[in-house]
């Protein structure tokens, strides 16, 4: 049976059916280049906060591997490469004691993220004091696909630490209350001082002193609002 002569008005309507379904064609096209570029904006966007971050960052994966560090992190480690960092093996090369790894990731694994101290080794040899922070990236099964972590350097702020503890050490050895001695200086003798509103012999005898000096220093200094008097001055009142 022969397809029967169509009129023009169905060629007509057949053309404009056409004509937007090509439309909508171009139109999806064209959403699918806007979405894409949306996403490569995006991603070099993540790239660069990522690459320019004055912490270090990396991402590794639950068998121990370095799937990725920015600059600052391999820096921070001695190395000259990317390549050289992806190279490594986590407990071998990285941690300086080993078993501090399955520690970490048994507390990160049982609660999704932990911030913690850890030693860990340079290119070098030598070892570094961090702060790290690991949050574990799930598939929405729960399985763990890789951990992401953020890690500084705290090596000198624990040295100098541990120089004030010592420093605190020595002067408890001490056979007067520097302290005491430093916190009552600015007290007076009717009672008009601060912190706490010491009167007469209740203040030190030390600090009675320091703050005589104190007193000195301040009227023989010149100050923005007033011009230094010298100390002849002040040693005369």
């Amino acid at each position: 049976m022969k397809d029967l002569p169509r009129t023009n008005s169905a060629l007509i309507k057949e053309i404009s059916f056409l004509k937007q379904r090509i439309q909508k064609l171009e139109q999806s096209e064209s959403d699918l280049k806007l979405v894409k570029k949306a996403l490569l904006k995006s991603e070099e966007k993540y790239w660069t906060l990522f690459e320019e971050s004055f912490d270090g960052l990396f991402i590794t994966s639950p068998e121990g591997k370095i799937l990725d560090m920015n600059k600052k992190g391999i820096a921070m480690f001695g190395y000259d490469t990317k390549e050289e960092v992806l190279s490594l093996d986590l407990e071998k090369d990285v941690y300086a004691n080993p078993s501090d790894r399955k520690r970490i990731l048994a507390l990160v694994n049982e609660q999704d993220t932990a911030e913690y101290e850890v030693l860990v080794k340079k290119k070098n040899g030598e070892t570094m004091i961090t702060h790290c922070s690991l949050t574990a990236v799930k598939e929405k099964s729960g399985v763990i696909t890789s951990y992401r972590g953020i890690i500084r350097d705290i090596t000198e702020r624990k040295q100098t630490e541990e120089k004030l503890k010592v420093s605190e050490d020595k002067y408890r050895e001490l056979p007067c209350p520097i302290a005491e001695i430093a916190l009552q200086h600015h007290e007076k003798l009717d009672g008009s001082g601060y912190p706490q509103g010491l009167k007469n012999d209740r203040i030190l005898l030390e600090s009675r002193i320091i703050g005589v000096a104190d007193a000195v220093e301040a009227m023989a200094s010149h100050r923005p609002y007033r011009p230094g008097c010298g100390m002849l001055q002040p040693l005369k009142r």
